[in-house]
C-alpha cells in the first residue's frame, strides 16, 4: 500500500499484509509533527498481528488518526479503560457538590457500616475490597447496588488504606454511591447526566451490561475510539473537573502500600500513575486491547494518546512495562522537540525490541532487487502505536 503525503511525508510507502493503513497528520498540531512520522516510518517497524486503531491529540482534539483494519468510529468493550471514565464521573459529582473524597461511604449507603472507608479510598482501589469469589467482576446480583451489597460482604476492614487491590468490587460500590446521590435508576443514567451528554458522547458509547452483571462502572463500558477521544480531549483540556481533583487523581495514591497484585506502577484516582522523572503520566488499561493514556510535562502541555484493539495473545508484565516506557518517552519527545534525540530513539527501540514488539527495519532487498517478501509484511508505523 502506497499513500502519498505532503512534505516530509510524501516518500513514505506503508507496507501491511492484509489492512489498509491511512495516516491523517494535521500540519499545524503541535503533538504530531511531520519530522516525527517521518523518522518512526523510516526507522522501526511493527510485527504485523490484529488490528488496531490509534488517536493521539491534545485539547483541540485527535490530531493524529491511524487506522489499520479496525476504523476508530469501531465500537467494542474497553473493559478496565471503563475506570478512568468512571473516575471522571465521580469528579464531576464532587464539583457540582454531591460528595466529595473525604465523603465515607457509611454517609451515603444506609446499609453500609463500616465507619472508615471514603469515596477516596474506593477511587484509589485501597478500601480493603477483594476481588469477587468467582474473579474480577464476577458478582451473582444483575445490578449496580446489588453488586455493590456483595463487595461490602467480603470487606476486610483491617487493609483500609494500607493496601491496595485491584478489583471490580471497589467501582460496583462508587457506582452505588453515585446512584444514590444522583437520585437517578441505574448508573448508565448518571454517566449520561454527568459526563457523556455534557461531551456530546454519542448514544452508542454507553454502561448497559453487556459482559458483567450489574452495568460495573470499572469494567463495563462499550464505547468507540472517536467518543472516548472526546472525553480525553477534555481531560487533557484542564476545565472539566477542578484542578485540585484533577492533581488528585493525577498522584500516586498507593505509594508504600502493600499490593495484592505485583505491579510496577502506582495508582492514582481510576487511573494508573506511571513512574516518570518530571511531568505526570497516567493511564487506564483494558483487557480487550484498549490502552488511553495522558501525559503533561512540566510546561503544563497535555496530550493524550488512545490505541484500540491491537491484540498480542502473549503480552506480559514486561511487555507491557516496556511500551508504557516507549510511549512515554517518545509522545514527550514529540510535544517538545521536531526531532528525536538518537539516544532515546535507541532506548526505546532496545526496549521494544526485547519485549519481542519490533524487529530492526531493514532496507535489504530481495535477489531480484525488489523487497523481500518478508519486509514487504511489515507494517511500518510510529512507535506510539507499540502495545
Amino acid at each position: 500500500v502506497s499513500l502519498d503525503f505532503a512534505g516530509p511525508c510524501s516518500m513514505v510507502c506503508w507496507g501491511l499484509q492484509f489492512a489498509m493503513v491511512a495516516l491523517v497528520p494535521v500540519a499545524s498540531a503541535s503533538c504530531c509533527t511531520h519530522d516525527l512520522i517521518a523518522h518512526f516510518c523510516s526507522e522501526a517497524s511493527l510485527k504485523a498481528g490484529g488490528s488496531m486503531s490509534l488517536q493521539i491529540g491534545d485539547k483541540n482534539g485527535a490530531c493524529c488518526t491511524l487506522e489499520a483494519g479496525r476504523t476508530t468510529s469501531s465500537v467494542l468493550d474497553f473493559f478496565s479503560a471503563s475506570k478512568m471514565v468512571s473516575g471522571y464521573v465521580m469528579m464531576r459529582m464532587m464539583d457540582q457538590g454531591l460528595f466529595s473524597l473525604d465523603t465515607k461511604v457509611s454517609d451515603v449507603l444506609d446499609w453500609w457500616d463500616e465507619p472508615t472507608v471514603t469515596l477516596k479510598h474506593l477511587l484509589s482501589q485501597t478500601d480493603g475490597l477483594p476481588t469477587f469469589a468467582a474473579g474480577l467482576g464476577q458478582c451473582t446480583s444483575d445490578t449496580t447496588m446489588g453488586c455493590a451489597q456483595e463487595a461490602y460482604s467480603l470487606l476486610v476492614p483491617e487493609d483500609v488504606g494500607t493496601r491496595f487491590t485491584y478489583s471490580e468490587s471497589t467501582f460496583y460500590v462508587l457506582g452505588a454511591c453515585a446512584i444514590k446521590a444522583a437520585g437517578l435508576e441505574t448508573y448508565q443514567d448518571v454517566y449520561r447526566k454527568f459526563l457523556a451528554d455534557p461531551l456530546n458522547i454519542s448514544r452508542r458509547c454507553n454502561f448497559l451490561g453487556q459482559w458483567l452483571p450489574g452495568q460495573d462502572p470499572g469494567a463495563d463500558l462499550r464505547c468507540s475510539g472517536d467518543d472516548y477521544v472526546k472525553f480525553l480531549q477534555a481531560v487533557v483540556g484542564g476545565e472539566f473537573v477542578s484542578d485540585s481533583l484533577r492533581e488528585q487523581a493525577e498522584m500516586a495514591q498507593t505509594a508504600g502500600m502493600q499490593k495484592a497484585d505485583m505491579t510496577p506502577w502506582e495508582y492514582g484516582l481510576g487511573q494508573w500513575v506511571h513512574p516518570v522523572s518530571s511531568g505526570t503520566h497516567v493511564s487506564s488499561v483494558g483487557a480487550a486491547g484498549t490502552f488511553p493514556w495522558v501525559i503533561r510535562d512540566d510546561n503544563n502541555q497535555s496530550h493524550f494518546g488512545i490505541l484500540v484493539r491491537f491484540e498480542l495473545s502473549e503480552m506480559t508484565a514486561f511487555n507491557t512495562m516496556a511500551v508504557v516506557g516507549a510511549i512515554h518517552n517518545i509522545t514527550k519527545a514529540a510535544m517538545t522537540e521536531p526531532a528525536l534525540d538518537e539516544a532515546v530513539f535507541q532506548s526505546c527501540n532496545a526496549a521494544l525490541e526485547a519485549a519481542g514488539l519490533m524487529t530492526a527495519s531493514s532496507d535489504d532487498d530481495g535477489e531480484d532487487g525488489k523487497a523481500s517478501e518478508a519486509s514487504e509484511a511489515k507494517v511500518i508505523l510510529p512507535a506510539f502505536l507499540l502495545l
